[in-house]
């Protein structure tokens, strides 16, 4: 051989597509995730809407697809029910889903870590942790504002998950909590 390729030997492979026959009931459990999936989300789609309907003034249907979709007009009724709707029961409506995402995303991170598919924070002391710090900061600096004493509750949680997989991570076989 020169050129090239000189020393580099060239390997082809001719392979035949192989089919495996598919699992017993493989098809039903994708059929069942698939319409669990949209149960879901239509749940999720209704909870929303009648998010945006519920509050201390009680909107109809129509009322908030006007706040949502209609063009802004001098009258005064769909003025209110626009700001109602899109400045306070929306931006609610996509807390509540982003803050429940966050929840779900972080059980499953705990489950997944610990491999204990009914952990909680609570295993891991976070929920004592923040609770813990909450108190003290209450006591020492007499903060009564939830504005004031959050963040304190953020570093509680994190300072008890950091102990927590410090402990447990000591000794013999370093095993996780």
């Amino acid at each position: 051989m020169s050129g090239p390729t000189k020393g580099i030997s060239f390997v082809v492979m001719l392979t035949t597509a192989v089919e495996r026959p598919v699992p017993e009931g493989a098809t039903d459990t994708r059929r069942r995730r698939v319409a669990g999936l949209v149960v879901l989300t239509v749940t999720l789609l209704v909870a929303a809407t009648v998010s945006l309907a519920v509050g201390a003034r009680a909107l109809s249907p129509a009322e908030v697809w006007h706040g949502l979709f209609a063009e802004p007009e001098p009258d005064q009724k769909l003025t209110e029910i626009r700001l109602i709707v899109q400045t306070v029961r929306v931006p609610r409506t996509v807390l509540a889903i982003v803050a429940g995402l966050a929840l779900g995303v972080g059980g499953a991170l705990i489950q997944g870590y610990t491999r204990n598919p009914i952990a909680d924070t609570g295993l891991l002391g976070v929920n004592a942790g923040a609770s813990f710090a909450v108190v003290s900061v209450i006591a020492v600096f007499g903060f009564t504002d939830p504005f004031q004493y959050v963040w304190f509750a953020f570093v509680g949680a994190g300072l008890a998950g950091v102990v927590v997989f410090g402990l447990a991570s000591i000794g013999r076989g370093a095993g996780n909590p």
